[in-house]
């Protein structure tokens, strides 16, 4: 499905923070992980059109978020980890300049990512979203993008029921 996709329909898929979740013998334990000087991440993406079975391009679209080895970091979670762009890599990747788009498909440095927060099972998706974003001290970018917490403060709108 992505086979033309790499060459001719890159994006960046932004986030806050990303989960990994580590396997344990009562089941799995996750974690939130963020960059270490608190700004927003991009993600490498690749997005495709569906096509009908009649030819037609429909308006829906698919993304994937490409993932590469580890550092040695993530390492202790997971064997892979998505592919994290620094911002001056940002116009090679969508194609503004030329360059090298494979020497970009790599973990980030060691001093990219910190640990946020580990949890036990026992939280919801939502409450660890929460309780993570009271850590990094800003607003989520998906309430940005919904024009959510204009007027309301980090602490009243993610901290009041997240602890």
């Amino acid at each position: 499905m992505f086979r033309g996709a790499l060459t001719q329909r890159r994006c960046l898929v932004p986030a806050d923070a990303f989960y990994e979740w580590r396997a344990m013998k009562d089941g799995k334990q996750p974690h939130v992980i963020a960059r270490r000087d608190g700004q927003p991440m991009a993600f490498a993406g690749l997005w495709e059109g569906w096509r009908a079975p009649d030819g037609n391009v429909l308006r829906t679209y698919t993304t994937i978020i490409i993932t590469t080895a580890a550092n040695t970091t993530m390492a202790e979670l997971h064997d892979r980890m998505p592919v994290i762009l620094e911002a001056a890599d940002w116009p090679t990747w969508l194609g503004e300049y030329g360059g090298n788009i494979a020497a970009l498909l790599r973990p980030a440095g060691e001093n990219v990512l910190r640990l946020v927060l580990t949890c036990s099972t026992r939280k919801t998706t939502q409450q660890l979203r929460r309780r993570a974003m009271c850590q990094l001290d800003r607003t989520p970018l998906s309430d940005v993008a919904l024009g959510r917490g204009a007027t309301r403060t980090k602490r009243d709108v993610h901290c009041a029921n997240s602890r």
